[in-house]
């Protein structure tokens, strides 16, 4: 099972979307995460078939909204390289 690993100062508990960058063949999938008390929590990224994509995690802490995004690269089912956006 491949996992995009995550490690943040609180909890995370929000929406997670994995979108195919690929004009051909796009492809988005949800995710609910809910890392209950844990700070580490990792994203399963099985599903993400070769190509680039990106990755974004929507959540609400403090009453604050947040919103992160990496793009990834997936090649012969590994994770190849995560770059920032």
């Amino acid at each position: 099972m491949k996992f995009l690993s995550f490690n943040f100062c609180h909890p995370f508990k929000g929406n997670v979307k994995l979108i195919k960058l690929s004009k051909i063949l796009p492809k988005t999938l949800n995710l609910f995460i809910d890392s209950k008390n844990s700070h580490n929590f990792e994203i399963p990224v099985d599903e993400c078939e070769d190509g680039e994509w990106k990755i974004t995690l929507n959540w609400r802490q403090n009453h604050m909204s947040y919103f992160y995004e990496k793009i990834f690269n997936v090649k012969d089912a590994n994770v190849l390289e995560v770059e920032e956006c």
